[in-house]
């Protein structure tokens, strides 16, 4: 009987004999915790559970169980690294998430979270090269082009960042991250006039961010300037 299946069977006796037991998600598999506590699956939800809680230190401790008996099903090997990453561990994130890739290559989220593990290490180069997988996988994932397009800037890539963030923009126009950052590096590229749309489109999507509000000004300023004739 494979894992999965003892699983199954196992939620499937807690029901029927405590029908009326059951509360709430949490009652179940904590039950099933006491009855199973080596089962992966059982570890993996529980670890599921204090996550949504927000408790990632508990969290933590059950995914790390879970990915000691479970080496089949990557998503395990994601949640952990989502779990470290979320808890500035960015090391252990990375070998967690090198492992989800290494499991399901094909994945375009294993590859996108590993990405921002290293681009949180600042490993540029590794975290562009598992962005551009993701997006290889995925052309229409718009987070990890505007992520791309940051690793591009950090690595003063600016034409290519600028082409990122007009992809990303493209995808989901109403994104005022993307928006602003794309203004910024227009505005880094000397290109005032390309930048004002985006910081309004931020400023109409997020009317309270007041960065947006403040480079607009700065952006008008300089718009105004280019236009004025020089002295002789």
């Amino acid at each position: 009987l494979c894992l999965a299946g003892a699983w199954m069977l196992l939620l499937a006796w807690l029901s029927v004999s405590h029908t009326g037991h059951w509360q709430n998600t949490r009652t179940l598999f904590t039950q099933a915790y006491k009855v199973n506590p080596h089962s992966p699956y059982v570890q993996f939800e529980m670890g599921n559970l204090f996550r949504a809680e927000g408790k990632l230190a508990e969290a933590l401790g059950y995914y790390q169980e879970a990915a000691r008996f479970e080496t089949k099903d990557y998503t395990v090997f994601s949640s952990l690294g989502d779990t470290f990453l979320a808890l500035g561990h960015t090391q252990e994130a990375v070998g967690a998430f090198e492992r989800a890739v290494q499991m399901k290559p094909d994945s375009a989220r294993s590859h996108y979270n590993l990405a921002n593990a290293l681009a949180a290490q600042e490993q540029w180069r590794k975290a562009e090269e598992h962005f551009r997988t993701c997006l290889r996988l995925d052309a229409n994932f718009v987070e990890a082009y505007n992520n791309l397009a940051i690793v591009l800037a950090r690595q003063n890539r600016r034409s290519e960042a600028i082409q990122a963030w007009q992809r990303s923009l493209q995808l989901r126009p109403d994104n005022p991250e993307a928006h602003f950052n794309l203004a910024n590096a227009l505005m880094k590229a000397n290109q005032a006039s390309a930048a004002i749309p985006h910081y309004k489109a931020v400023l109409r999507l997020a009317p309270d961010f007041a960065p947006a509000r403040a480079a607009l000004q700065r952006a008008l300023s300089r718009k105004s300037l280019e236009r004025k004739p020089h002295s002789p």
